[in-house]
């Protein structure tokens, strides 16, 4: 009776295993974690799918290894890249189902990414890099994951940079020896990248920054710090939060930044410039005072009028600062950015009449009466929205020089141009970077000619 009772027992453990062995069989594997995008909402997704897959297939009743094996086999060979370059403390930990998922989720969360971090094998440090590198160059749109894993080694981020064109890639022929050839080197005393571009010939050790000629060029912040301030610029992180996040003393190094990317902005949009309008098109052209009233002393202080236009068919717009609203300051800047033949709205300010003796057609709207025409339908309503929407931008409300507001509207622009469409605006920032800033050896070989180039400051602007 025992036996048949035992009989019993092996009979109904069997048909339990063979029943999640064909639960498991029923259930396809969950897809494999998606290396390109996000990569920390992608690992969050996949892990989802795992752990739904381990419930309904019971697979937590198998061991370590078996479990293990699982992960592995639908994880994806990419996936196993980086399974191969993590390390673990022996190879039970390396089958442990748990420790596996726990490296996993450090890696793609960039919780435990630094240098000294102890889940990096050192031996496999190469390809955990490689990995990353690939990651972050398959990616169309860099989040500010992306952009941590990106900076916290630096050989691969000059590497990134380099091949991106942002830094000066100097291999060659030594410009001061002729002889000897510039391979870049480790050297920890210079600067602080720890990288330089030295000659390999010993009686000429010519060495040259891997910033030089680039954006980089003169900051004591380190290239990491830089790239990451670029990232918040973009995104618009206020000002005391990007001092919290790169742990900067100085506000006024970041207050400084945030010029030198509106100097990149001014840059391409000069380089770029073309006048609006044309035959057939219509530009609405108004006038509007920036900035808030203070008092001191017993003075009144008024804030910047600010003239600009925007054509309704391509939504372009031009903005510069005024000194006054006369009809000599107000043509030429029209005559510069709009061209002859539009049709130009504007209120009925005195300044405006001779605009129809100037080869345009000259529409006007009495605000006092309406804010349409009732009989040639002309508005300013575009412009005027306009204007709320670059006063929303976080401009200085106040404290700010008449000349220093045209670079915040020169961002405006380059922001709506370049960056609102951008399939990814950090790197196309970068790329107006890389316009701006060219490095290249003739650049090298100048400065080698004369004296070492002083710090780059910021832009200064006559009041």
């Amino acid at each position: 009776m025992a036996d048949e009772d035992h009989g019993e027992e092996e009979q109904g453990a069997h048909g339990e295993a063979h029943g999640h062995v064909g639960r498991r069989m029923n259930v396809p594997l969950p897809a494999k974690l998606e290396l390109k995008g996000n990569l920390a909402t992608n690992w969050r997704k996949f892990r989802r799918m795992w752990n739904n897959y381990v419930i309904v297939t019971r697979l937590n009743n198998e061991d370590n290894q078996f479990q293990t094996a699982t992960l592995l086999t639908c994880i994806g060979s990419d996936a196993l890249d980086i399974y191969d370059g993590l390390a673990f403390e022996d190879e039970d930990e390396r089958n442990d189902i748990e420790a596996v998922l726990q490296r996993f989720e450090e890696f793609c969360l960039g919780e435990s990414l630094g240098p000294a971090s102890p889940f990096i094998n050192l031996r496999s440090h190469t390809s955990v890099l490689s990995s990353k590198m690939a990651l972050i160059q398959s990616c169309e749109a860099m989040v500010y994951n992306d952009v941590y894993r990106l900076t916290f080694d630096s050989s691969m981020l000059v590497d990134w940079l380099t091949a991106r064109g942002i830094i000066g890639n100097f291999a060659g022929a030594c410009p001061r020896c002729g002889t000897g050839e510039l391979t870049r080197k480790k050297d920890p005393s210079y600067g602080r990248d720890g990288l330089v571009w030295r000659c390999r010939v010993k009686s000429c050790g010519q060495k040259v920054s891997i910033r030089e000629g680039s954006w980089f060029s003169g900051s004591h912040l380190t290239m990491c710090q830089i790239m990451k301030h670029l990232y918040y610029w973009v995104y618009k992180t206020p000002l005391h939060v990007i001092q919290h996040e790169l742990k900067v003393g100085s506000n006024s190094t970041l207050v400084d930044w945030n010029m030198f990317c509106r100097e990149v902005c001014m840059s391409v949009i000069e380089s770029d410039s073309e006048q609006i309008g044309g035959p057939g098109t219509t530009v609405e052209i108004d006038e509007s005072k920036f900035g808030k009233r203070k008092y001191h002393r017993g003075k009144r202080v008024d804030g910047v009028w600010v003239l600009g236009g925007i054509e309704r068919e391509s939504r372009q717009v031009f903005l510069t600062s005024l000194p006054d609203r006369s009809a000599d300051t107000l043509i030429p800047i029209i005559e510069k950015y709009v061209a002859k033949g539009t049709t130009i709205i504007t209120d009925c300010w005195k300044a405006y009449s001779k605009l129809g003796q100037l080869g345009y057609t000259h529409l006007t709207v009495n605000h006092s009466e309406h804010f349409k025409d009732p009989e040639t339908g002309a508005h300013t309503n575009t412009i005027e929205s306009t204007w709320r929407a670059v006063k929303n931008t976080g401009l200085p409300a106040s404290g700010t020089t008449k000349a220093l507001y045209d670079s915040y509207f020169v961002e405006y622009i380059f922001r709506k141009k370049y960056l609102s469409g951008a399939e990814d605006k950090y790197l196309a920032f970068l790329e107006a970077v890389k316009k701006v800033y060219t490095p290249n050896m003739d650049r090298v070989i100048e400065r080698l000619e004369t004296k070492p180039s002083l710090e780059r400051q910021p832009l200064k602007v006559k009041n």
